[in-house]
């Protein structure tokens, strides 16, 4: 769940930020896995070269349109979404204690 969650919250970070920043536009590509089967398309490399690219279009659109990033005048949150994962029954084991830093790092062990 944390793993699937880092990717949902991720996605609406990048998106709170662009939305948030006067006369920048940054078109992205939203992961949000609903399951594993979803993450199996190389989806830790996707993540990973959204936040990449993400960083160099707006650092790119705010020295071409000579930007100053400020407090935006009407903040939008229309992207932040409730939990996302309902659907699924997460058991109550052991492993409810581990960090996301955790999960992340023993779920690369098996992917």
């Amino acid at each position: 769940m944390l793993i699937f969650r880092h990717f949902h919250i991720g996605t609406e970070i990048l998106q709170l930020i662009a939305d948030n920043i006067s006369k920048v536009g940054i078109a992205g590509n939203p992961l949000k896995p609903k399951n594993f089967e979803d993450i199996k398309d190389d989806l830790f490399l996707k993540h990973d070269l959204n936040l990449y690219n993400f960083v160099i279009r707006l650092n790119s659109q705010l020295r071409e349109k000579n930007i100053t990033i400020g407090p935006p005048d009407q903040l939008d949150l229309s992207m932040i979404t409730e939990d996302q994962f309902d659907h699924i029954d997460f058991p109550d084991r052991w492993t409810n204690f581990l960090d996301l830093r955790s999960a992340i790092e023993l779920f690369n062990s098996f992917f």
